[in-house]
């Protein structure tokens, strides 16, 4: 049934915002630290810990403008196969109008195309909200990891 495969669809949505928070928040943790641990290291002139910054930084926000890249990529494949199958969907529906025998008819498929369609609508919108929750994650990804790493190593 399509109503229980928008609703796992949904479900999965909002574990997957779950995780997205849980990393948002560790990043967001864990940059306190290395900040902290950097602006250390600056008072006491360690160059060698602040020549690192740059080269980190560029690293992991690459990384995660190459993730961007490819999701927005997919994304925008699904979005393309989502309008064709709409257009493909939408002649389907007006040829089966317009073999109606009698306007009963009509109106019998015409209410059945349009809880198709808000059903499709549904279908996609969880999708996008999907491919939009993994793109956050995947471009966060490699920033907290690179956030976290120098946090471990920044307290020993």
């Amino acid at each position: 049934m399509k109503s229980i495969k928008i609703a796992r669809k949904t479900s999965r949505n909002l574990k997957q915002a779950g995780r997205n928070f849980v990393q948002s928040a560790d990043l967001a943790a864990s940059a306190g630290r290395v900040i902290a641990a950097r602006t250390r290291a600056a008072a006491v002139g360690d160059h060698r810990e602040l020549s690192r910054m740059v080269p980190e930084k560029a690293a992991a926000f690459g990384a995660g403008g190459f993730a961007l890249a490819l999701d927005f990529a997919r994304t925008a494949a699904q979005f393309q196969r989502s309008i064709t199958a709409d257009c493909i969907a939408l002649g389907l529906h007006a040829s089966a109008i317009a073999r109606a025998r009698s306007p009963f008819q009509a109106t019998l498929v015409q209410s059945r195309g349009l809880v198709a369609w808000w059903t499709r609508m549904a279908e996609q919108s969880a999708t996008l909200s999907a491919q939009m929750m993994r793109l956050q994650h995947d471009m966060t990804a490699p920033i907290a990891r690179t956030a976290r790493a120098n946090a471990s190593r920044l307290s020993r």
